[in-house]
């Protein structure tokens, strides 16, 4: 048996129960977390260790598994990663943009959006 499809198996329910794990504490400091390091007043406040290690697996579990789809196409590579690169660099620069700059009008509700849409609970 490949390692492929071992992995493909379960990857999504992992990448799922990180996320909603993830969704779930950024509701939760939403409603119950203090104001303090608001991006508006331009201090962020530290990210924890197992927060980013946490963030950081359940991004490369789906990335693992696209790489392991690709690996059974019989098509070039380097194509499909330019344009997923290219379309994850614009979103990513356009949503920072427009967070900083809307952060004072949506406040924590930007907070508890960002969890409900990461937790699929919508």
């Amino acid at each position: 048996m490949q390692l492929r499809n071992v992995v493909s198996t379960f990857d999504h329910w992992i990448a799922f129960i990180l996320l909603v794990c993830v969704g779930a504490k950024m509701i939760y400091e939403a409603y119950y977390g203090d104001d303090e390091g608001c991006a508006c007043q331009g201090s962020c406040p530290d990210i924890s260790w197992p927060m980013l290690i946490t963030l950081s697996v359940a991004t490369s579990v789906d990335a693992l598994v696209i790489g392991f789809s690709f690996s059974s196409l019989p098509v070039t590579v380097i194509t499909p990663v330019l344009v997923i690169g290219l379309i994850t660099f614009v979103f990513s620069f356009l949503s920072a943009f427009l967070g900083r700059s809307c952060c004072s009008l949506l406040d924590k509700k930007a907070e508890y959006f960002g969890g409900v849409v990461l937790s699929g609970r919508f």
